[in-house]
């Protein structure tokens, strides 16, 4: 798959209960529904995962599409869903029902994977194969207390 170029209205399970957030997004920067959101640790803002753990943390899936192009840092924010279980499709890294609880991450807004390159962003956990292009991952925002 690529980064996301329009909404992509993402499947979630009615349990557990989610939570939501609103991050300031960066400047520049678009998000569209369902994209994974994340968070720069040295500004707070939201933008597009580049594969950085160092630099930034997961903040969850963007509720709905919202541009910063043209504004300042923080001038909009996106609405996340911080913590739930979601439905990926096309999951590189051969996802097994083998491999149940294995950490899933993220190199884009809309690349996941069931292997780590190095420093791609953990996102959640494999939490339900259903077949080798569809599987629930429960995932949860980076903790920030």
């Amino acid at each position: 798959m690529t980064a996301l170029a329009a909404d992509s209205v993402r499947i979630y399970s009615a349990t557990p209960d989610p939570e939501f957030n609103h991050i300031p997004v960066k400047a520049g920067v678009v998000f569209y529904e369902g994209a994974a959101v994340a968070v720069e640790k040295s500004t707070g803002m939201a933008y597009i995962p580049v594969g950085n753990t160092a630099a930034e943390d997961f903040g969850g899936f963007a509720v709905r599409g919202v541009s910063n192009v043209g504004g300042a840092n923080g001038a909009v924010e996106v609405q996340v869903r911080r913590k739930g279980e979601v439905t990926l499709t096309a999951l590189a890294g051969t996802p097994t029902a083998a491999k149940w609880g294995e950490v899933v991450y993220a190199t884009t807004d809309n690349d996941f994977s069931m292997t780590d390159s190095g420093s791609d962003l953990p996102i959640g956990k494999l939490s339900r194969f259903v077949a080798s292009t569809d599987v629930k991952v429960y995932f949860q925002a980076t903790d920030v207390a």
